[in-house]
C-alpha cells in the first residue's frame, strides 16, 4: 500500500504540473519531437505506468478484507485515469508531437487535454482518498 500511496502522489503531482506548465500548449508550439522525442510526457509516464499500475492492483489484491473496499475503489480510479492517460496520449500528445494536428485544430485538442486532464485529477484525488482511508483502516 506503501508504493500505491507514493506512486498515485507522484502521478497526482505530475498532473498538476502539466496543467500548469500548459503542457499541450507548449509541445504544440514545438511539434516534430515524436511520441517519445524531447518533451514528450510519454517518456515519464510510459515507465512509470506498470508500477503505479501494479502497485494499486496489488494492494487491492493483497489487502485484508477490512481494507479491501477502499483499495478497489483506488485500483479502480487509478485503472481509469490510465485509460483516460492513454486516450489523451494517442487523441492530443500524439498529433501535437508530431505536427499531424493542423494549425487549425491545436487550440481544440489543447483544450480537450484541459478537460480531460481535470478528469484524471479528480480520478486520481479519489484514488489517494481511498488509499488514505484504507491506510487509517490499518492504524
Amino acid at each position: 500500500m506503501t508504493v500505491a500511496r507514493l506512486t498515485n502522489a507522484q502521478w497526482f503531482a505530475v498532473s498538476v504540473f502539466e496543467a500548469v506548465i500548459d503542457l499541450p500548449g507548449r509541445i504544440s508550439r514545438e511539434p516534430g519531437s515524436g511520441a517519445f522525442g524531447e518533451g514528450s510526457p510519454a517518456r515519464y509516464h510510459v515507465p512509470t505506468a506498470p508500477l503505479i499500475l501494479g502497485a494499486a492492483v496489488g494492494a487491492a489484491v493483497t489487502a485484508p478484507a477490512s481494507e479491501r473496499t477502499p483499495l478497489v475503489v483506488s485500483a479502480a480510479c487509478t485503472g481509469v485515469s490510465a485509460a483516460v492517460t492513454v486516450h489523451l496520449v494517442r487523441t492530443v500528445n500524439v498529433p501535437l508531437l508530431t505536427g499531424a494536428a493542423p494549425e487549425r485544430s491545436r487550440q481544440g485538442l489543447i483544450d480537450r487535454w484541459h478537460a480531460l486532464n481535470k478528469v484524471r485529477l479528480v480520478l486520481l484525488a479519489g484514488a489517494g482518498v481511498a488509499l488514505e482511508v484504507a491506510a487509517r483502516r490499518r492504524r
